[in-house]
């Protein structure tokens, strides 16, 4: 999946199976990251960092999948908006070097699993308690959370440390 110079459009773009980014997400698109019932648990990875400067939906359809974004090497830098939701149910992850300096809501639990990685935010993180309380886990102990100013955490959920904690 990649996105050209004039890719800015609001459009929706549904990835399922095992999918690549070769390219950041400009403004406007969202990228639905989407387990479902036709190919089952989705990832999509990108083998460099890259930005997001538009939405990230993570949501299954049909049954619990689980949903996946994983960055190989580099950090997934977010200006825009990541959506984990709950749709069908099943486990999210982002397995990446994150520095949110937009919006992250944890909809549907969220676990961080990237060891030796960082997650800076310097955004909005939204991690609920109503409807159901919602979860929000740095799963490693080698991975590092900073929430540096004007960074926000809100919502009322929980939020799991495992790594180290600075903020």
């Amino acid at each position: 999946l990649g996105f050209g110079a004039g890719g800015t459009g609001a459009v929706t773009i549904v990835v399922r199976g095992s999918s690549t980014l070769a390219t950041s997400i400009p403004a406007g698109p969202t990228v639905w990251v989407q387990g479902s019932s036709s190919t089952g648990a989705a990832t999509l990875t990108s083998a460099s960092g890259f930005t997001n400067a538009g939405t990230i939906k993570m949501e299954s359809t049909g049954a619990a999948y689980t949903v996946t974004l994983n960055v190989t090497s580099g950090t997934l830098t977010n200006t825009g908006t990541i959506n984990v939701n709950v749709g069908s149910g099943g486990a999210r992850y982002i397995g990446a070097n994150l520095d949110n300096q937009g919006t992250l809501n944890v909809n549907e639990d969220l676990t961080l699993n990237k060891s030796s990685s960082t997650f800076i935010n310097t955004g909005t993180v939204t991690v609920p308690s109503s409807p159901s309380v919602r979860t929000l886990t740095v799963a490693t102990g080698t991975m590092t959370f900073k929430n540096l100013s004007p960074g926000t955490i809100t919502g009322g959920g929980l939020v799991k440390n495992h790594g180290d904690f600075y903020g």
